[in-house]
């Protein structure tokens, strides 16, 4: 695993190797993210979404993986797409953040 790019509270990539080792090190980097907010509440599900794709992208594309994670608000429901880069194929989610409680 690289470290992670240069990143904001909200933002981070990082660069894993296309090994099943790599799988649970996805997962590590995802939680070891600050929870701001309700960033909390996608945790479970953003768990097993990056374990899903990191285990496919293991699986199905030879050489390094990279991961990216970024929060953005605004999004009222789940997304996901694929689309190719210049290196291969993009494949992305979107989770929904609930809203902060009124304090």
């Amino acid at each position: 695993m690289s470290a992670p790019a240069p990143a904001t509270a909200r933002a981070a990539s990082w660069t894993f190797s296309a090994t099943h080792r790599s799988v649970p090190q996805t997962r590590h980097a995802i939680r070891a993210q600050p929870a701001d907010g309700n960033l909390h509440h996608t945790r479970p599900s953003a768990d097993l979404l990056v374990s899903e794709l990191g285990a496919n992208a293991v699986e199905h594309a030879p050489g390094l993986v990279r991961l990216s994670m970024s929060a953005a608000g605004g999004r009222p429901r789940s997304a996901w797409g694929s689309g190719p880069t210049g290196g291969g194929t993009a494949v992305w989610f979107a989770l929904p953040v609930p809203a902060a409680p009124d304090a």
